[in-house]
């Protein structure tokens, strides 16, 4: 079920959730390597596409729910590398675990999804840091001890814009139509937007395209019925009349 309830949440990408599937599939059954952490996959493409509504589809589907978010914007000095791995010794805050580390520690073995948005805005000092764990499933604070992140998911987005996805550079929610295949990793590649250690580590990387416009009224739907929901009864009732709006 796991393609129902992906292409359930998230619309209009129905080709990058098949390309998706595979790999979650081998998380699920637990073929995975022991050496790597669990996916590190790569979802780049405009704003407002559903890069990151993705991320948390699989949070939801695979692990309950559990998915820890950063937003690689706020990281773009070279001293926030402390709000993920903590103070040193005799630093002010020192031995303080942050949010990052305790949502590993205490998940440990269950696994989740760690969404790093927007990760090409990283410090390269930050950037150093979460190639060594997207390396080896490992991640070390400043206090020295050791974290097992192999049980988890990777996601970072992007909104670079590649010379193949240049034609959908407006925003995801236009009718710029379907964007045929996802692109990949060579695609990456060649675009030169990243560093190549970065690229290696990548298993999967999947190009979100605009939004056709069957998707965005399918998400304008969804968001009219959660807001109606959301209100008592009787206003529900003598504010809104679904027809009328339809």
């Amino acid at each position: 079920n796991l393609d129902r309830d992906l292409k359930a949440v998230v619309f209009g990408q129905d080709a990058a959730i098949e390309r998706l599937l595979p790999w979650l599939v081998s998380v699920a059954s637990g073929l995975r390597s022991e050496s790597t952490p669990a996916g590190v996959f790569l979802f780049y493409g405009n704003t407002g596409c559903g890069k990151s509504q993705a991320a948390k589809a699989v949070a939801s589907v695979l692990f309950e729910g559990r998915l820890h978010k950063e937003d690689m914007n706020t990281f773009n000095q070279r001293h926030t590398i402390e709000r993920l791995i903590g103070s040193p010794p005799g630093y002010r805050d020192s031995g303080a675990v942050s949010p990052f580390l305790r949502f590993i520690g205490d998940n440990r073995g269950k696994g989740g999804v760690i969404l790093f948005d927007e990760i090409e805005k990283a410090h390269p000092a930050v950037f150093d840091h979460i190639m060594e764990l997207l390396d080896t499933g490992f991640f070390r604070s400043a206090m020295g001890s050791l974290y097992d992140a192999r049980s988890f998911i990777f996601i970072m987005t992007s909104n670079v814009v590649t010379d193949e996805s240049s034609r959908a550079r407006r925003i995801g929610f236009s009718s710029a139509g379907d964007v045929d295949a996802c692109g990949g990793i060579d695609e990456i590649r060649r675009s030169g937007c990243f560093r190549d250690e970065f690229v290696g580590r990548l298993q999967l990387a999947l190009r979100f395209g605009a939004l056709s416009d069957a998707a965005v009224r399918l998400i304008a739907e969804k968001l009219y019925r959660e807001l109606i929901d959301s209100l008592p009864p009787q206003i529900a009732c003598s504010a809104w009349n679904e027809d009328e709006i339809g």
